[in-house]
């Protein structure tokens, strides 16, 4: 009888050992899952970094074209004409 019952432990042992290692991998592969998502977010981020920056030095840009109308040794003509942007310029 006692040899029995060391038999039902030794194999609930070996049952729980099993339910750990299943536990363990799928686990693993929740950090893992997540890493990789943290290293695809990282990389999307310095995209948008990236294009944060074109943006800035686009309005930067914009602006300094813009804040040469409010010069006050040119007209607004004068400017459009040198930049040579008027439909009517031929």
């Amino acid at each position: 009888m006692a040899d029995k019952q060391d038999k039902n432990q030794h194999a609930d042992i070996w049952n729980l050992l099993y339910e750990y290692a299943d536990i363990r991998d799928e686990l693993e592969d929740a950090l893992l899952s997540f890493r990789e998502l943290h290293a695809e977010i990282e990389y999307a981020m310095e995209d948008i970094t990236d294009e944060l920056e074109n943006l800035q030095e686009h309005l930067t840009k914009c602006s300094g074209k813009l804040m040469r109308f409010r010069n006050p040794q040119h007209n607004q003509y004068e400017v459009i004409k040198e930049q040579g942007d008027l439909p009517f310029m031929d």
